[in-house]
């Protein structure tokens, strides 16, 4: 099942930064979007079943787990896009009641993005993968329902700009498929060294560049 509880109150902060890709709000983004409506690993599916950053991630957790481990004991190396649709699908109709699906939120959010992904050109400039990209994100509901903690907050804004960074290179890259302009936003989250900005921390961690000119109450070497 998944975890919500919140970020406890840090005793130190760490200045020295990591790349995009390392924060889990960003993980699970580029994880979402390399579901491009073909068949995948069986392990890249699971991001949709199990990542707290979808649209009524904490209200279907039950049922999206056990849709994964459902999915995951039949035991198939890839998984197609049609299979994932229909374990999250109607459950066998009730005569009264009607169909009901397994995981309903997520279900209807799998129909709107396929409709997304055969409605876009195989070619495109980036600034308009770019736009694509955010909306496949927004229809998986992504970064969620719940309140984003700062440094969450603070990793939205840095993944925005990243996606602002693919828009500026139209003249450079011209129209592209859809796997290079995923691979230039990764890059690009890649090579971006990034700390959350914190408050809290008693105890700075620094680098010895960070730390020239500064002075210090103590001082561990």
């Amino acid at each position: 099942t998944l975890s919500f509880q919140a970020n406890q109150e840090k005793t130190h902060d760490i200045s020295a930064g990591l790349p995009l890709t390392h924060w889990p709000v960003v993980e699970d983004a580029l994880s979402l979007l390399a579901l491009n409506g073909k068949y995948r690993p069986l392990d890249a599916w699971k991001v949709l079943f199990h990542s707290p950053f979808l649209s009524q991630a904490e209200w279907e957790s039950s049922a999206r787990t056990t849709t994964w481990e459902k999915l995951r004991r039949q035991g198939r190396f890839r998984v197609s896009w049609n299979r994932v649709e229909q374990l999250c699908g109607p459950i066998d109709p009730e005569p009264e009641n009607g169909p009901r699906n397994r995981c309903p939120d997520l279900f209807n959010r799998l129909l709107r993005l396929r409709d997304l992904l055969e409605e876009t050109p195989d070619r495109q400039l980036p600034s308009d993968w770019s736009s694509t990209f955010s909306q496949h994100l927004e229809i998986l509901g992504w970064p969620g329902q719940r309140s984003l903690d700062s440094a969450e907050y603070q990793t939205v804004g840095r993944w925005k700009n990243c996606l602002a960074q693919l828009g500026s290179l139209d003249r450079l890259l011209g129209k592209v498929p859809r796997q290079r302009a995923f691979e230039a936003l990764k890059r690009i989250t890649d090579e971006s060294v990034y700390q959350p900005k914190v408050s809290t921390g008693q105890v700075e961690v620094m680098g010895t560049l960070e730390a020239v000119g500064l002075e210090f109450d103590y001082l561990w070497l």
